[in-house]
């Protein structure tokens, strides 16, 4: 559990609730389905060029492209969020 986020932990160091990032492990899960989705378009666009699927390959690797970006927007805000909760 990041930082804390786990009830009997936030209970024993004083934690209060409205000091916690809202639901870190469900954003966390949200992030890094993104970034499997992301890493698994630019695989298959790359399978897709190398069969000849050129149409198929170009969706997805536009897919990759849009999906690497908004993962690292994610991924900057996530972690401002987690890294000026644990300070």
């Amino acid at each position: 559990m990041p930082l804390g986020a786990w009830k009997p932990i936030r209970d024993e160091l004083g934690i209060q609730p409205g000091q916690i990032l809202k639901h870190p492990i469900i954003k966390g899960l949200g992030l890094a389905l993104l970034g499997v989705t992301w890493v698994a378009c630019g695989i298959l666009s790359v399978s897709g060029f190398y069969i000849g699927r050129f149409f198929i390959g170009t969706i997805l690797a536009l897919g990759c492209v849009v999906g690497g970006f908004l993962f690292l927007i994610f991924y900057r805000k996530f972690t401002i969020l987690l890294e000026t909760q644990a300070s």
